[in-house]
C-alpha cells in the first residue's frame, strides 16, 4: 500500500526487493529445464505448415548418435536430469538408421514425429 505521501510501504519496499532479487538470480543461473536435438533434416512429407528445411535426401549428414550421447554426458553433471526433457526433432527422426535412443536416466525422452513411419498402433 502507498502512505499519504505516495511512497511504497517498507514491507513492500521488501518485497519487491527480494522478489527482483530472486528473478536476478534465476536469470543468472538460466537453468536448463528442455534439451531439443534436432537429429535429422530427412523427411518423407513435404508439409507446408513445417518450419523445418527437410527433405527426403539431405545433404547434411545426420549427427551420429553417439555424439550426441557425449554431449549429454557432459552436461549431466552439471544439471539435475530428472529436471531435464531430452526432445527428439528433425525432419522426421523414423528415418534415421539408428534407432536405439532410448531412456538414459533422464526425466523424459520425447520424439516428434509426423506419424506417418509409425506401425498401426504404435502411438
Amino acid at each position: 500500500m502507498k502512505n499519504n505521501s505516495g511512497r511504497l510501504s517498507l514491507r513492500k519496499r521488501l518485497g519487491l526487493e527480494i522478489a527482483l532479487k530472486i528473478r536476478n538470480n534465476l536469470r543468472e543461473l538460466h537453468p536448463l529445464r528442455q534439451l531439443f536435438w534436432e537429429c535429422t533434416l530427412q523427411c518423407n512429407l513435404a508439409c507446408k505448415h513445417c518450419g523445418s528445411d527437410c527433405r527426403k535426401m539431405s545433404e547434411q549428414k545426420d549427427m551420429p548418435a553417439a555424439d550426441f550421447l557425449q554431449v549429454v554426458d557432459s552436461i549431466t553433471p552439471h544439471v539435475n536430469p530428472n529436471e531435464v526433457n531430452i526432445i527428439i526433432t528433425g525432419g522426421e527422426p523414423l528415418m534415421r538408421d539408428d534407432q536405439r535412443l532410448k531412456r538414459w536416466g533422464w526425466l523424459f525422452i520425447a520424439k516428434v514425429i509426423h506419424g506417418g513411419l509409425c506401425p498401426m498402433g504404435c502411438i
